[in-house]
């Protein structure tokens, strides 16, 4: 293994295992800002909310990560249910704009190839970016105190790819986005 593909697997090592926000890990890995685009989001019969949506960075849209989401209103402060559901938006961004705590439980973090692909039903699924070799992911629960139950349980997949050359320099992103480091 080159130094190259072992710091690679150590970044990636590090991301499928955090209990931290993965949103503001990414963004040190890709040295950009992440976009979320919500692809989809619907009400199931259960009253949950299923929710895919994909973290893009700023400059060059390369997809980031791809993410299932099922949410449970009832265990969502109602001002964060309004900004992820009503207006699209991603959850790390909104939790980190809003300062509110939030409790993770990593059910299983690894690798899987891409015949492992599922979704939260462990449905065979597609994911927007290559999928050969193996696929980086995390799944995992978020609770929002007061509440003790599960509000948002999140089945996220990492772009192996995300680690290539970007053009951008660690000291020049370091002075233009100072507030990540």
């Amino acid at each position: 293994m080159s130094d190259t593909d072992r710091l690679a697997w150590i970044i990636f090592q590090m991301l499928v295992s955090s209990n931290r926000r993965t949103t503001d890990l990414l963004e040190l890995i890709a040295m950009d800002r992440l976009r979320p685009v919500v692809s989809g989001q619907s009400e199931l019969p259960d009253g949950t909310i299923w929710r895919e949506s994909f973290l893009m960075t700023d400059r060059e849209r390369r997809y980031v990560s791809q993410n299932l989401v099922r949410i449970d209103p009832a265990y969502v402060p109602p001002a964060l249910l309004d900004r992820i559901v009503g207006a699209c938006e991603g959850i790390g961004h909104v939790l980190r704009a809003s300062g509110m705590s939030d409790q993770r439980q990593l059910i299983r973090g690894g690798w899987r190839r891409a015949e492992e692909i599922v979704d939260l039903s462990g449905q065979p699924y597609r994911l927007r970016f290559a999928e050969g070799g193996w696929i980086p992911f995390k799944e995992y629960e978020l609770r929002f105190p007061p509440y003790t139950q599960c509000g948002a349980h999140i089945l996220e997949y990492f772009n192996p790819e995300m680690l290539q050359t970007t053009g951008v320099t660690a000291l020049q992103f370091t002075v233009r986005e100072g507030e990540l480091v």
